[in-house]
């Protein structure tokens, strides 16, 4: 695979070719060999650290005295030493080790093949003579490669079995103030380890309990993984005996590598099963055979759970020592508890298959939920054929409304005639309709007992969850309209965390959501008159909160007016949306035209989107809004918002009406996708506002079901619990080990993502970062492929852990990278060919993607898609953690990480996003040799990467620690007056009343509600909350009358109760938040 030849290429790059195979480099005395490579070194002892260096990395790095410890030379800059733990039976009693090593010697002219170069010197690499050590199992020393070398061997004794630790150390010593002699570089290491009769065991490893019994779970689910080594200053790698698990050999890796086996959701046991054909299962004259459809489809899934809960139960008798961990009590109350979720799964599928059965209108509604579902599928897909077909250009397709007619008149129950020879069954995959079966009937029956239940989708990045909560909600759409046709309020509520993901998944929402308005327009006699519709509700800076402005910020109206007046208004829409999402017409041209070529309508009253093509469906007008003030005039069906919107619920009244106040709530669905993005500040604050609007909508007399999504998760359970005071129900359940869930099984046919680590010796972080930065680049030029496989690896993705480090690294792209590229060329190692030449950036072939450069991002975004060759392609991309959701470009494939990321959800988020499409991902890991966490996570590459969602951490979610609660507690008490009490007004801050009925039911359910999602914070909960409303109760009966919010103006009499947080302008009791992430403040520190 290509992607090979790459890792193949840079292995040469950052260490020489491989053992045997000759070297050569131009000579330069002050450009030595050992500067050239990056890893696979060791370095004489007592080496020099120069001033310089260590000023340049993010940690101190130490220079340790040789002592009795020999890997205590590992940690040096230079490193001199590297080994490796292993584990091994207590009655072995030899090990074969294997070194080799190469050196680097200056040959003179006369030495020089004729080749037609004039040099006075060059450098050439000798392979030094290959050591192969058989030792026997006791601490002692060994000299190898005539005293260059030696190996140390330890030995330990470790219930019953032995330890041993094995490094390989470079004999050399460093002469005073002299420069460091590149022949005393030992280059290219390698050490292999073997046992004659026996096989190495695995690593021993002692994981943390956990008091819920989720770590219990873990361990049965990995009880196969195994670890059989633990670097040193480098990584390991472990081969096995074929056909079987015997650790055969361990041996060093400088360079490691591992894939991560992709999964499947597509099953063998639904092959050409008409239970999972949208087409089948949408068309009404199948309705009677239906059930017997959906009946047939849960077959597999029950003898799957029937078979796995035998296993189960059979492991739990089980008292014998396994090599991670032993069968207590414990793990056989998680036997019992990983077989009742399977039982449960199956039942909730059952229970959703008699509903739809024994209700007419869920029936009815399940029919319309495929249509709409399927109609959205083959928009999308004809859409993509025609761009590829016509060889077309996607950010201006349509523009003369060619194709327009390719999306109108379609029989949806007859694909194969519209499609032709390129035809695929639109089918779903089969964990999307169990997880549809497990939620239907919770969703739409609020006297339901698992209502309450927050059914939460696992599923690996890329499977599809996003048209699985698509699928309940067009469900649970139609269900209303079939129950009272009348019916228009907002239905469902959508959340995510990220301004990006929100409006790529607008796109993909609006749709959906005009399949299901077609199929009203076509039903009116029992799905009603009223539009459905939905609205995006993200804030000013990327859709419009008035139709008007201020001095502060544009209106739709004013965004309008410039939007005609721009000679290239295609560039960018202010309005989130480019597309008509039924015909595709683009909504702006690509210069400035007629306004009816546009697709908007907007005045100082109004503002609506149409499309600009007269034979589309929503010609007239499209069911989509944008705007908030038409938001809060006529709530959408569906509405989808960032989660910090819903702190402008403290700020703006009009914002109450999403909730329908005035007439009671009919909130159904509230949806969280990314769910574990709700976490640590931004989930301690979101935690604490869910439950003053959980208060708000049981006063309204709403009942919403919650559903969530993600693809990892730790600590589920106290994270919903604290978040939503609910259960959770994890789908699909796990079975007997990690790799098989029935609807998510390990694809061993799948390529998978290779994932590569470095970390480099004698360089500084900057340098490593230019040095993988430029090889990865330079690579495409050198190796040979197919048009679209080398543009998969054209874009270099770079993620990094901070904003800070993201912007060196667009500096460095400019100008070190693009050097550095001309420096690999003219270093070419075969003197018998031309040098290939440096490869050439785009002049805006840089990008960035970060939340501080929010005005790029959906430029940036539309410019990945681009391929190479064609006008503003990005060469590198500069990221931070935005880029782990709302991005899902196919030829995307290549990626560089600085520094392990926070955490294992961020790692595996991020890094997802590469390998999507047929070209599969390459991620190279940078390690940073002065930080400890990078080193350890670098020394055992093989075996975390092997099991990485086995250490996603446990998500933290503190809503009711008191730093909290003195942040938001002010903002929660503002929302439930304002919308709770109807003191809306920003004058009505005067007339709180604690003592009325109506205010003392509301703060009671509010403190019950903070309370029961943590009991441990009870007195303190109480305490702060009555302290608050003393505060607000003894400002109002003050001398002068209390208005809300300071940045609204005061007069002589008056006195503000708020300010917004940050204000440092206006005087207030509180401040409030404008945002969900107001909860860190900046601390000032004096050095003296």
């Amino acid at each position: 695979m290509y992607r090979e030849e790459i890792l193949s290429y840079i292995e040469d790059q950052f260490m020489g070719p491989s053992y045997g195979k000759p070297h050569i480099l131009k000579h330069n005395k002050d450009y030595l060999p050992y500067q050239h490579l990056i890893t696979g070194m060791l370095f004489p002892q007592e080496s020099d650290l120069s001033e310089e260096a260590i000023a340049d990395q993010s940690s101190t790095a130490s220079i340790v005295d040789t002592n009795e410890d020999p890997l205590s030379l590992s940690f040096t800059y230079l490193t001199a030493s590297v080994g490796m733990s292993l584990h091994v039976p207590n009655d072995v009693k030899e090990i074969l080790i294997t070194t080799r090593a190469c050196v680097y010697e200056k040959e003179s002219e006369n030495e020089l093949p004729d080749d037609g170069k004039k040099e006075e010197f060059r450098w050439s690499r000798k392979d030094l003579p290959e050591e192969n050590s058989v030792l026997e199992i006791k601490t002692q020393k060994v000299e190898i490669f005539n005293g260059k070398a030696e190996i140390d061997l330890r030995v330990f004794n470790s219930r019953g079995k032995k330890l041993l630790t094995v490094t390989l150390i470079n004999n050399s010593k460093k002469e005073s103030q002299s420069r460091l002699n590149q022949k005393d570089v030992l280059c290219r290491v390698s050490m292999e380890c073997s046992l004659k009769d026996d096989n190495f065991l695995p690593y021993p490893k002692v994981f943390r309990s956990t008091a819920d019994g989720e770590e219990e779970e873990q361990q049965i689910l990995y009880k196969d993984e195994h670890i059989f080594g633990v670097g040193h200053a480098c990584s390991v790698n472990w081969t096995f005996k074929e056909n079987t698990k015997d650790c055969a050999k361990v041996s060093l890796d400088f360079i490691p590598k591992e894939i991560t086996i992709g999964s499947k959701s597509e099953l063998d046991e639904y092959n050409g099963s008409e239970s999972i054909n949208m087409e089948y299962l949408a068309n009404p004259e199948n309705t009677e055979s239906l059930i017997k459809s959906l009946i047939k489809f849960v077959e597999p899934y029950q003898s799957w759970v029937d078979k796995t809960c035998l296993e189960l139960k059979k492991f739990k008798q089980n008292t014998d020592n396994l090599d991670y961990f032993e069968i207590g009590d414990a793990h056989k109350k998680t036997f019992d508890r990983l077989i009742n979720k399977l039982n449960y799964a199956v039942e909730r599928i059952h229970d959703g298959i008699n509903f739809i059965s024994n209700d007419n209108n869920a029936l009815k509604a399940f029919q319309f939920a495929n249509k709409a579902v399927l109609m959205q599928m083959v928009h999308a897909v004809k859409y993509n054929q025609l761009i590829e077909e016509n060889n077309l250009d996607y950010m201006k397709f349509q523009m003369d409304h060619e194709f327009v007619d390719d999306f109108q008149n379609i029989n949806y129950f007859d694909l194969k005639s519209f499609f032709g020879k390129s035809y695929k069954p639109f089918n779903w995959r089969p964990f999307q309709l169990a997880y549809f079966l497990t939620t239907c009937k919770s969703v739409v029956l609020e006297d339901d007992e698992n209502r309450n239940i927050v059914d939460l989708i696992w599923f690996a990045t890329g499977g599809g969850k996003t048209e699985a909560y698509l699928f309940v909600s067009a469900f649970l759409i139609f269900y209303r309209k079939l129950i009272d046709k009348n019916h228009d309020q907002v239905e469902i509520l959508m959340r995510y965390t990220l301004r990006l993901l929100t409006q790529d998944q607008f796109v993909r929402s609006s749709r959906l959501i005009a399949a299901c308005e077609k199929i009203r327009r076509e039903n009116v006699d029992i799905l009603g008159n009223n539009e459905i519709s939905l609205g995006l509700w993200i804030g000013g800076s990327s859709s419009p909160n008035k139709f008007v402005g201020s001095q502060y910020m544009q209106g739709s109206s004013e965004q309008y007016i410039e939007l005609l007046k721009n000679d290239n208004p295609n560039s960018e829409s202010p309005f989130s949306i480019s597309m008509c999402p039924w015909c595709n017409t683009n909504l702006v041209p690509d210069k400035q035209s007629d306004e009816k070529c546009y697709g908007f309508k907007s005045s100082d009253m109004s503002f609506d989107l149409n499309c600009p093509s007269q034979s589309c469906e929503f010609h007239e007008k499209l069911p989509i809004q944008v705007v908030d003030q038409a938001i809060y005039q006529k709530p959408p069906t569906f509405l989808l918002a960032t989660i910090d919107k819903f702190a402008q619920f403290a700020h703006v009244a009009e914002s109450g009406k999403i909730l329908n106040k005035d007439f009671g709530s009919s909130l159904s669905l509230i949806i969280q996708d990314e769910l574990h993005l709700i976490s640590g500040p931004l989930g301690t604050v979101t935690g604490a506002l869910e439950a003053v609007f959980d208060v708000l909508l049981k006063d309204f007399g709403a009942k919403p079901k919650y559903i969530a999504a993600t693809a990892t998760i730790r600590g589920a359970k106290d994270q919903v619990e604290r978040l939503y005071e609910r259960d959770v129900n994890i789908f699909p359940p796990s079975g007997i080990n990690h790799k098989d869930r029935f609807f998510s099984r390990e694809d061993t046919k799948d390529p998978g993502r290779l994932y590569v680590g470095v970390m480099s010796q004698g360089h500084t972080a900057i340098t490593t970062r230019v040095r993988i930065a430029s090889a990865l680049s330079q690579s495409i030029e050198e190796i040979p492929g197919d048009k679209e496989v080398v543009d998969g690896y054209h874009t270099l993705v770079i993620y990094h852990n901070s904003r800070n480090e993201k912007s060196k690294t667009k500096t460095l792209a400019v100008q070190d990278i693009p050097e550095r590229i001309k420096q690999i060329a003219s270093l070419n190692d075969d003197f018998s060919k031309e040098n290939i030449p440096p490869r050439l950036f785009g002049e805006n072939g840089i990008g960035e993607l970060s939340s501080d450069v929010q005005h790029e991002l959906f430029e940036t975004r539309k410019r990945l898609e681009l391929m190479k060759g064609q006008d503003d392609a990005i060469d590198i991309v500069s990221v931070t953690n935005i880029i782990q959701v709302g991005i899902d470009i196919p030829r995307l494939a290549l990626m560089q990480v600085t520094g392990q990321p926070k955490t294992t959800s961020e790692f595996i988020q991020a890094t997802s996003r590469v390998g999507r499409g047929k070209n599969k991902g390459l991620v190279v890991v940078n390690y940073l040799a002065t930080n400890p966490r990078d080193r350890s996570h670098y020394e055992q590459f093989k075996g975390y990467i092997s099991s990485v969602n086995r250490f996603v951490e446990p998500t933290s979610v503190t809503p009711a620690a008191e730093p909290c609660l003195r942040r938001v507690l002010p903002t929660c008490l503002l929302i439930l007056a304002k919308h709770g009490l109807g003191l809306t007004q920003n004058v009505a801050a005067d007339r709180f009343d604690a003592s009325s009925n109506k205010a003392k039911v509301l703060i009671k359910l509010f403190k019950d509600r903070m309370i029961n999602a943590d009991r441990t914070e009870k007195a303190n909960i109480e305490k702060l909350i009555d302290s608050y409303i003393d505060d607000w109760e003894k400002l109002s009966n003050g001398n002068k009358v209390l208005t809300y919010h300071a940045k609204h103006g005061l007069q002589s009499n008056q006195k503000a109760l708020t300010r917004d947080f940050g204000d440092e302008k206006n005087e207030a009791e509180w401040e409030i938040l404008t945002s969900m992430r107001h909860v860190d403040t900046e601390v000032g520190i004096k050095i003296e």
